[in-house]
C-alpha cells in the first residue's frame, strides 16, 4: 500500500508543471492503476483539489511578487538620483533583452523554463 501511495505522490509531483493537461493525465493515471468506483472518484477528487489549490497559490505568489517588485522600485527611486535610476532601468532592460535573446536561442521562455524546442 505504501508503494502505491509513493507512486501516486511521485506522479503528482512530476505532473504539476503540466497543469493545462492535468485533468486528462489524472484520468489516464486512474485508468492505468485500474481504479474503479469510489476509490477512482476519491483519487480524482484529491487530484482536483491539489490542482485547484496549486493554481490559487501560484496566483497569490504572482500578486505578492508584483507588490514586492513595486515596493523595490519605489525604494530605489527614493534612494537614487534621477540619472542613477535611469541607468539602473536601462541596465535592467538590457539584461531582460539579453535573457530573452538567450532563451530564444536555447528554446527556453523568458523565465528560463525549457520549452522543448530547438537546441
Amino acid at each position: 500500500m505504501k508503494t502505491k501511495a509513493l507512486l501516486l505522490a511521485t506522479f503528482l509531483a512530476a505532473s504539476a508543471p503540466f497543469g493545462a493537461y492535468a485533468h486528462d493525465h489524472d484520468k489516464d493515471m486512474i485508468k492505468s492503476l485500474n481504479l474503479k468506483g469510489d476509490k477512482a472518484d476519491q483519487v480524482e477528487d484529491v487530484m482536483k483539489r491539489y490542482h485547484d489549490q496549486a493554481e490559487k497559490i501560484k496566483d497569490t505568489a504572482k500578486d505578492q511578487l508584483g507588490d514586492l517588485r513595486d515596493q523595490k522600485d519605489e525604494q530605489l527611486k527614493a534612494l537614487l538620483s534621477d540619472a542613477e535610476y535611469k541607468r539602473y532601468e536601462s541596465m535592467k532592460d538590457a539584461k531582460k533583452e539579453m535573457k530573452e535573446d538567450w532563451a530564444e536561442k536555447c528554446g527556453k521562455d523568458k523565465d528560463g523554463k525549457w520549452l522543448g524546442l530547438g537546441e
